[in-house]
């Protein structure tokens, strides 16, 4: 069974992570639009850095184990810009929520669920408001010209 876990920012603990043998690591800690980490525990690393970090500890796992483990990176992306910039620090996937969260398809009707803050009445936690923006379609593949 592939077993992914996470979530980390730093060379050290991602590369402890791999020689447990998983299947693939979530980087990140407090860039997310849904996570207060920053805020309430002052803990965090850029999301590129991070990524950036993992990546080369991946290359050293690889180095010394011959096995490549996939980097899912976790959260604060905005725009299209953001992904590149994750894919060229070397995640494999990219994580959004907002993003999509704010297509008029929604299931959330503009709400992302959080999971920093648990409500007693709600299956997750507090649900953060991100509005509607446009359409899936757009959101994918841009304006119509």
């Amino acid at each position: 069974m592939p077993i992914i876990v996470g979530n980390c920012v730093s060379y050290s603990a991602c590369l402890e992570l791999m020689r447990t043998g998983i299947s693939g690591v979530l980087v990140g800690v407090g860039p997310g639009a849904a996570c207060t980490t920053r805020e309430v525990l002052g803990v965090g690393v850029p999301q590129i850095t991070a990524t950036m970090d993992c990546a080369t500890a991946r290359e050293e796992y690889q180095r010394e184990s011959g096995r490549y483990v996939p980097i899912i990176t976790d959260g604060g992306f905005r725009k299209g810009g953001d992904l590149c910039k994750a894919l060229a620090a070397g995640a494999d996937a990219v994580m959004i929520g907002s993003i999509l969260a704010q297509a008029k398809e929604a299931p959330g009707l503009g709400y992302h669920w959080g999971m920093s803050h648990p409500h007693p009445a709600l299956p997750r936690g507090t649900r953060i408001k991100v509005g509607t923006t446009c359409s899936l379609e757009q959101i994918l593949f841009g304006p119509a010209s």
